[in-house]
Order: structure tokens, then C-alpha cells, then sequence
């Protein structure tokens, strides 16, 4: 007779094959890449920021990371993406509710970033000053 397995096994089994199917850049079915890098200002590790990856084409999906000590990891379909920073210093006296200056210089704010996403793998952002 045929039993069961526990039902955590079920259901580690199910988010392991939802894990493996969109992981990585495949051919067949969702295609999504993992990828990461630093972000630098001037040669300097932004310390705390974001990261959104835009849309190019209307059927594609946006996505986005957290910029922490420099590094971020973002999870987003292949193709041509915008890319917008925003980073601040790490101020122990500003409040929860006041707004931190962005620290990102004027011309990437002017003229977002580009780049075509084809498979996972490390994408750097190494800003210079205006």
C-alpha cells in the first residue's frame, strides 16, 4: 500500500520545484535572471540605497533591490532594462520620518543607466561625479 509522505515533505518538494523552474535564464517557460553586483560612487561602496530595474517592453515586469554596503541582488526577466539608483549616507541622527539626500550624482539622475539582461551573473554600477 502506497502511504503518504508528511505533508512538509509535500510541500518542500512543491517550493523546490517552483524554485528550480525559475531560477536561472531558460528557453522554455518563466525566464527569469539572478543577478547582483556592487554599486560604487567615485570608487566608494554606496552604504544604503536602492536599485529599480524599469520596464523597456509593456510585457515585461519591473523589479528592484536594497543597496546595502555597496552590494545588491535582484531577481528580474531578461531583456533591456532602465536603471535608476538612489543612495543616501548613513546618518545616525536623522529621524525615521526625514528624508535623507540622495548622494547620487546629477547626470544618472538626468540619463537613468541602460543595460540588456541575458542571463544571470554580475551586473557593477561604478558612478563618477558630475
Amino acid at each position: 500500500m502506497f502511504k503518504m509522505p508528511p505533508s512538509g515533505f509535500v510541500g518542500a518538494l512543491a517550493a523546490l520545484c517552483v524554485v528550480t523552474v525559475f531560477s536561472g535564464c531558460r528557453d522554455s517557460g518563466p525566464r527569469s535572471c539572478r543577478i547582483s553586483g556592487q554599486v560604487t560612487i567615485d570608487g566608494v561602496a554606496v552604504q544604503e540605497g536602492a536599485i529599480s530595474f524599469e520596464i523597456v517592453d509593456a510585457s515585461d515586469v519591473p523589479s528592484g533591490a536594497m543597496i546595502i554596503n555597496g552590494k545588491y541582488e535582484a531577481q528580474l526577466t531578461p531583456g533591456p532594462k532602465i536603471v535608476r539608483i538612489s543612495a543616501s549616507n548613513p546618518d545616525p541622527d536623522r529621524g525615521p520620518d526625514d528624508l535623507a539626500p540622495d548622494i547620487v550624482p546629477k547626470k544618472y539622475l538626468d540619463k537613468p543607466l541602460e543595460i540588456d539582461v541575458q542571463r544571470s551573473g554580475v551586473h557593477d554600477f561604478h558612478l563618477t561625479s558630475d
